[in-house]
């Protein structure tokens, strides 16, 4: 009976494999009659997944880089390309060929690439798996022959892939280099059959089935997908994308479909003006075609500035107010301590405001202010932001204010501060006197019905006081308040890019407590719930309070404890959500359903709730994106044009008058009073809003209550009680002056003058 099954077995394996045959040359047929077909999304890459349209097709991928040796290719492309290989998200048979001027062999480049990604929290194997991949050729930008001898490396790497895909499948024959050859599988029929006692089954009897039927010979199609990084002065960018086209790297004869497996990674700055810009592209556009070119910015690979969208079309709550008759400024600030470093020649040329204002914060502000796109397709997607940035009007000299760093000494721009140098002590630059800005305030109108009259404020800044990169939105008072809320702070919500990435809304809310204290509070949204985020557990948890002073942002899940004390309160306006819950227990949150692969870590720090795993990289992100041939979060020509439109005119201003840059402090917020000066011109009386300290506002029941003084590094009441834990040494709230009300008769709220300094008054209630 057993060998009657198995015959029966083999027939039917027979059957099917003839079938699966006959079925793909109708395919074929049909394809071949209908003209090519149009895939639905992107392929995933994991190993090589084979093309949904062919069902025999099977996807190889190389990456060349250009300038491998310089610091952006070794700081940012190769780490982010190691990692998504640690996390096996690109094959593991990928090609990476460097290439640059300099002559060195692929063992001395490796050398290179291994200090490059080297950290002690990755095992060795990793690294050595990683290196393996790689290789190095040197010429020119300009030469054709080098351009040939590369051209000749990268064929006899993507033979290599063919050739060790038919050897682990079990193939015979050897590659040629064709994209579609036919190979006779040579791994036989099943081996190790059993009877149907459990014993084992007669192996001579398959193998003579096998050789008897054996399964047909199958088509299978090689495609290579190859990456170009070209992580070179964008001046290079026209005689490589020629060099490629002359020497085949970019390949001429596939068809329109095919023609984006070659992809061309194109870094910034992209000219410096409109008619450069222009320029630029034209040069380029006559080599590569725009489905080809993927212009990185890396702020849209930034895990929050891609939450921007999903934010504001996902949830009713944002969509209903996102507009003017809400919102009363937007703010989008870049702050870097850091001076030039060292690259002051380069950056000599272009200054802040086309360095970081014209490219990544617009881009942000395009994401903030674009209507909803028919879908999320890169197309979609890039007709609102272009739409948008043509609805701004042209920034002029009188909407931008400038300054430049100087020099500061020990302790002038704080206790313990050392001294610093200025932006002209810089060796690199050689004009002495140069007037290029690096610090910037631009305020943008966008003159379209959603946002008429509310100020778009771009800030950028070097050698500042801190470094952060976030969006403000400040909302419009509530009309018809009560007189008692007439001076409470307005919402606000803040979206933290980096560091600690996070969400947070502003609100008014009453204290816990007997007394009638109102406070701005924070709720946040952190990513530390659900395993992700940079750093430890520092930030309150929804409802947690804003707290000033070292030592603040505890937790208020009673978990983390990466600030100061941790917070002693009850989470009273804590939403009970499963992550929430998870962090106060100390137990693992709940896996991330459709998530990216980077998993997070149950390990906390601080004492309890979760631990963090870093997000995945802006580079990282974007790469991937190149390779899964979505151009979704890059830069397309038509937003170069329309962005440089705004800029253009206040730059070619700023040089024909030679402004002078307001000077301050290497190490300080910036220039304070000038910044003040220029706020107040758009109605911004205590200069542009940023993170202050919260205000408080006491109501008593029945009686005055005296303002009760709330001293640095001193625990009261209040403060215990408020999440974030600011009852550590230097971690206590500071307090401005407070509000005092009486309750009068007829239960009408009617505010009382600010008490002077040491008045007495009756006792509250949380004195008897």
């Amino acid at each position: 009976m057993a060998g009657e099954g198995d015959g029966e077995l083999e027939c039917l394996r027979r059957e099917l494999a003839e079938t699966k045959l006959n079925l793909a040359k109708a395919e074929a047929e049909v394809a071949a009659a209908s003209g090519p077909s149009i895939k639905a999304g992107p392929p995933l890459l994991g190993d090589n997944e084979d093309d949904d349209s062919d069902p025999f097709a099977v996807t190889f991928h190389s990456i060349v880089i250009f300038g491998a040796d310089g610091n952006l290719a070794m700081m940012k492309t190769f780490p982010a390309l190691f990692s998504l290989m640690r996390h096996r998200h690109i094959p593991e048979d990928v090609a990476i060929i460097g290439y640059a001027r300099d002559s060195m062999s692929d063992d001395e480049f490796q050398k290179k690439v291994y200090r490059a990604i080297y950290t002690v929290k990755h095992p060795q194997s990793d690294r050595q798996r990683f290196l393996s991949r790689i290789s190095y050729r040197h010429g020119q930008f300009n030469d054709p022959s080098a351009y040939e001898n590369l051209c000749r490396a990268l064929q006899e790497q993507e033979r290599a892939q063919e050739d060790a895909w038919l050897a682990k499948h079990g193939f015979s024959g050897s590659s040629t280099g064709s994209t579609s050859s036919t190979w006779s599988s040579t791994s036989g029929g099943t081996s190790g059959n059993r009877g149907a006692g459990g014993g084992p089954g007669t192996a001579a009897a398959t193998a003579a089935a096998a050789a008897a039927f054996p399964p047909p010979p199958l088509a299978r199609t090689f495609k290579h997908v190859r990456t170009f990084y070209l992580a070179v002065p964008p001046f290079l960018y026209p005689d490589i994308a020629r060099c490629c086209a002359a020497a085949g790297l970019r390949r001429e004869a596939l068809s329109a479909r095919e023609e984006k497996q070659d992809r061309f990674i194109l870094e910034k700055p992209f000219g410096k003006d409109t008619a450069s810009c222009a320029k630029l592209c034209s040069a380029v556009g006559e080599a590569l075609s725009e489905s080809q070119m993927y212009r990185i910015d890396h702020y849209l690979g930034k895990e929050l500035v891609m939450n921007v969208l999903v934010m504001r079309f996902a949830n009713i709550s944002f969509n209903a107010i996102w507009d003017r008759q809400s919102i009363s400024s937007v703010q989008i600030l870049c702050k870097e301590t850091v001076g030039t470093a060292g690259r002051g020649g380069y950056f000599d040329s272009y200054g802040i405001i086309r360095d970081v204002m014209q490219n990544h914060l617009l881009q942000i502000l395009a994401l903030v202010g674009m209507e909803q796109p028919l879908s999320l397709s890169a197309e979609h997607i890039r007709q609102e932001k272009v739409k948008l940035l043509q609805a701004v009007a042209p920034l002029t000299m009188k909407d931008v204010l400038v300054g430049q760093f100087a020099a500061s000494g020990p302790g002038e721009v704080g206790p313990g501060s050392k001294a610093q140098p200025g932006y002209l002590d810089d060796p690199t630059i050689e004009d002495k006197a140069s007037t290029t800005e690096t610090f910037a305030v631009a305020v943008l109108h966008i003159n379209n019905p959603r946002w008429a009259g509310v100020p778009f404020i771009l800030k950028a800044g070097k050698a500042l006081d801190e470094s952060k990169v976030e969006v403000r939105i400040r909302f419009r008072g509530v009309p018809g308040a009560l007189e008692t809320f007439g001076s409470c702070s307005p919402n606000e919500l803040v979206i933290r890019v980096q560091p600690d990435e996070r969400i947070y809304w502003k609100i008014t809310s009453k204290v816990p407590g007997l007394d009638f204290n109102v406070e701005t509070r924070r709720m946040d949204l952190l990513y530390a719930h659900h395993g992700y985020g940079s750093g430890g557990n520092r930030g309150s948890s929804t409802g947690g309070g804003e707290c000033s002073g070292a030592g603040s942002q505890g937790t208020s899940m009673g978990g983390g404890g990466g600030g100061g004390a941790a917070g002693a309160s009850r989470p009273m306006y804590a939403a009970a959500t499963a992550a929430a819950v998870a962090a106060a227990t100390g137990t693992a949150p709940p896996p991330v359903v459709g998530g990216s692969g980077f998993g997070y870590s149950d390990k906390g720090e601080g004492g309890g709730g979760s631990g963090k795993e870093e997000l995945p990289g802006a580079y990282e992100r974007l790469i991937l994106e190149v390779l899964r041939g979505d151009q979704t979060n890059f830069v397309h020509a038509d937003e170069l044009l329309a962005s440089w439109r705004i800029f253009t005119p206040a730059l070619h201003d700023l040089k024909a008058s030679q402004v002078v840059p307001e000077p301050y402090l290497h190490g300080s917020r910036g220039p304070a009073e000038a910044e003040e000066r220029f706020a107040k011109r758009f109605g911004f009386a205590d200069g542009f809003p940023e993170a202050s300290a919260p205000r408080h506002q006491s109501i008593a029941w029945g009686v005055q209550t005296p303002t009760k003084s709330k001293q640095r590094g001193a625990a009261t009441h209040d403060q215990t009680r408020s999440s974030g834990g600011c009852s550590g040494g230097g971690g206590s709230q500071g307090s401005g002056p407070q509000t005092m009300v009486t309750k009068t008769g007829g239960g009408i709220v009617a505010p009382a003058k600010n008490l002077p300094s040491g008045a007495q008054s009756a006792p509250s209630l949380d004195s008897r």
